[in-house]
């Protein structure tokens, strides 16, 4: 069964006003899984933690990583990579509901990043394409700081629900330690104002000296060392 389920970010977060200047891009199907695990029912909604991708844990932070490819309409944002990186403390994660209660028509196959976010949540959208790297703050210090992030799953699989309960991701909400995942496709909105791009890194002083006679070299040298 393909099911489908979104981060519907700026419904929550964000202003619904975009801005002339505002960008989308599209994500190809991930190479890693979206995976929501399942932390219990709440007045009829699912609850999850999820892992946006790959997770990896530290010394003292978890990394989360979803890559894949990207399309978009915007000059400079045409096609590429992407890298969706997550990073909170060890320990603590992301937390989701389902949008709609799991006795909904749609079984809940909706969820939402529950806000706040823990001061710790980091989340970057890293963009390489032939015009160079980007990266989009989305979430900075656990603030929300894209317009919207949304995503679908291709093909989702359940893990540890109760023999005869149905996958889907309502009823994984509803049971501790279950959990639901697939590759996902989605789209990131974002304003050009908070892009970042690499500062390029001045030469050395030696390199833009190299073509000087080295009699020159070497008193700069002493002059320096005195």
């Amino acid at each position: 069964m393909n099911l489908k389920f979104a981060v519907l970010a700026a419904a929550l977060l964000a202003s619904s006003k975009m801005h002339a200047d505002t960008i989308t891009v599209d994500l190809g199907q991930s190479n890693q899984n979206y995976t929501l695990v399942g932390t219990g029912g709440s007045n009829g909604y699912g609850t999850y933690t999820v892992e946006q991708g790959t997770c990896v844990a530290g010394a003292s932070e978890t990394t989360c990583t979803l890559t894949g490819d990207y399309t978009g309409s915007t000059p400079g944002y045409t096609s590429g990579t992407y890298s969706l990186i997550t990073t909170y403390a060890n320990g603590q994660g992301l937390n989701a509901i389902s949008k709609d209660p799991v006795s909904s028509p749609d079984g809940g196959n909706y969820f939402v990043l529950e806000p706040p976010f823990a001061s710790d949540v980091d989340m970057t959208l890293d963009l390489d394409d032939i015009s160079g790297n980007k990266t989009i703050p989305m979430v900075a210090d656990g603030s929300f700081l894209a317009d919207s992030f949304i995503v679908s799953a291709v093909d989702s699989v359940c893990s540890g629900l109760p023999a005869g309960v149905p996958c889907t991701q309502g009823n994984v909400g509803l049971n501790s330690g279950s959990s639901i995942f697939s590759p996902v496709t989605g789209s990131v909105t974002f304003d050009t104002l908070i892009v970042k791009t690499p500062t390029p890194v001045p030469e050395p002083g030696w390199l833009v000296l190299g073509s000087l006679p080295a009699a020159l070299l070497m008193l700069r040298r002493r002059v320096a060392n005195a």
